[in-house]
């Protein structure tokens, strides 16, 4: 902190490297179900199991296969330098308050993504398995689960792999932009209005090699400069000695870029156009009773441009060519409309809660929901803490969560239902010391979570516990 005569200044740097490696490697079945009735008939009516009729196959699929499999040999090594400067000036000009704030961001990175494949699809190979083979086809089995085998070693299918497809991916990444923020307050705080802007500068350049063809396949450069302009604004509309009452607005825009690749035979290999996505939000806020009871209740309305909407060529392929595919256009505005509500009170000095619910309508271009949003949302959380006594320093939460029904993506639309958790915090702090045990899923229920991908369909964990120890220093 620094004073220069009637500005004061408050300023912080930060630096940060990460060194990662992760790592999602798998054995799995491939490419695409085939569905069959209780006597062996192929169900299916086109060559990609995501546009047969769901009523042609609903109640009537005694099994699921796929024609083989593969190890997904995913290592990801990472490495960033992040860099940011925070200058935060303070100063008066009559009966106006100011804050002023800049903030620069330098950041660099390399990523190491290795994208191989080892596949099976040899009838004799499929057979040493032990998978069946019919019209010189295999059957990997992944439906009914007695039929699925299991714990499949990925070092033999390195091994034994038919038609291996060995890639590598290197990027490097820079990223800098600057930001500013621009606060006045008037009328002892009771009116704040907020305006500001940041611009981002991002480039990148990849290479991907296969290695069997010795050669670099592909070299990419990316950049893109966007701006993210915004203005908020605050009146407190009552104020006490011990409540207050305020309404605000805020209205923000940020500029996304696009590096998809259209498909279509037309305008094959163009790049889509950027998205600009806009929000707009008004609210309340009551803070009572010295922060005892503190509510927030707000509504918005936000939209996105050049929103990508995925349709399917039709069966001759007339658009990319390909039969029974599906491609992306960028003819969208995606909608978002709903209010949150949630509302912090405390009962005495051991006991605190807060409860909310939340509403969304999202909306795409052809009216259809967008993917992997729930149409609602609530939350309660219940916390008790001894201060005195024997017993001080142990607290005792309760956490529910609960999400509605929310839809897939383009590959099918359908709609899945929501569901809720229920989790148990306990924990006890002494001195320097903190331990706390988390119970998740206390009464071990499955239930699925919003999700966009039909076969990947997250489902809460089963009941699981965390105990976990801090020493403060």
């Amino acid at each position: 902190s620094f004073t220069f005569g009637p500005v004061s200044l408050d300023a912080r740097l930060i630096g940060r490297y990460r060194k990662q490696l992760s790592d999602a490697s798998r054995v799995r079945a491939t490419p695409d179900n085939k569905y069959l009735d209780a006597q062996g008939n192929l169900l299916n009516t086109g060559l990609d199991n995501r546009f047969t009729d769901i009523s042609t196959v609903q109640g009537r699929i005694a099994s699921i296969y796929r024609e083989r499999f593969q190890y997904d040999h995913r290592p990801v090594w990472r490495s960033d330098h992040n860099y940011g400067l925070d200058l935060n000036f303070s100063y008066s000009t009559g009966f106006l308050r100011h804050q002023t704030l800049v903030a620069a961001t330098y950041s660099s990175g390399s990523v190491d993504n290795d994208s191989s494949n080892y596949v099976i699809n040899a009838p004799s190979l499929l057979e040493a398995y032990g998978f069946q083979v019919v019209n010189n086809l295999g059957r990997v089995f992944t439906y009914p689960i007695a039929r699925v085998k299991f714990d499949i070693d990925r070092d033999d299918v390195r091994r034994d792999a038919n038609a291996p497809s060995l890639q590598r991916t290197l990027t490097d990444s820079e990223s800098y932009g600057v930001g500013v923020m621009q606060r006045i307050a008037a009328l002892e705080n009771r009116a704040i209005l907020v305006v500001g802007g940041r611009m981002q500068r991002v480039s990148s350049s990849s290479g991907q090699w296969n290695f069997p063809a010795q050669a670099v396949l592909t070299r990419t450069i990316n950049e893109k400069t966007s701006r993210k302009p915004g203005i908020s604004g605050l009146y407190k509309i009552y104020r006490t000695e011990s409540s207050e009452a305020m309404v605000f607005a805020n209205f923000n825009q940020t500029y996304t870029p696009v590096f998809t690749l259209d498909q279509r035979l037309d305008t094959f290999g163009e790049k889509f156009p950027d998205r600009v996505a806009r929000a707009n939000e008004f609210g309340v806020k009551v803070d009572l009773n010295r922060s005892n009871i503190v509510a927030t209740a707000s509504y918005f309305d936000n939209d996105e441009t050049n929103y990508l909407v995925t349709f399917r060529d039709d069966n001759q392929g007339t658009v990319t060519g390909r039969p029974d595919s599906n491609y992306q256009a960028p003819v969208g505005t995606r909608t978002s409309k709903g209010f949150d509500i949630d509302v912090n009170f405390k009962l005495g000095a051991n006991l605190e809660a807060i409860v909310s619910y939340g509403f969304v309508n999202t909306k795409l271009a052809d009216g259809r929901k967008a993917e992997a949003i729930p149409n609602e949302t609530a939350g309660a959380l219940l916390n008790y803490r001894w201060n005195t006594g024997r017993l001080k320093g142990l607290s005792v939460a309760y956490n529910f969560s609960y999400w509605g029904k929310s839809r897939l993506n383009s590959r099918t639309y359908w709609e899945i239902d929501g569901g809720w958790r229920h989790n148990v915090i306990l924990g006890y702090r002494f001195n320097r010391s903190d331990i706390r045990l988390r119970i998740e899923n206390i009464f071990d229920e499955r239930h699925p979570q919003p999700s966009s991908f039909d076969q990947s369909i997250a489902i809460t964990n089963p009941i699981n516990f965390r105990l976990g120890y801090t020493l403060y220093l």
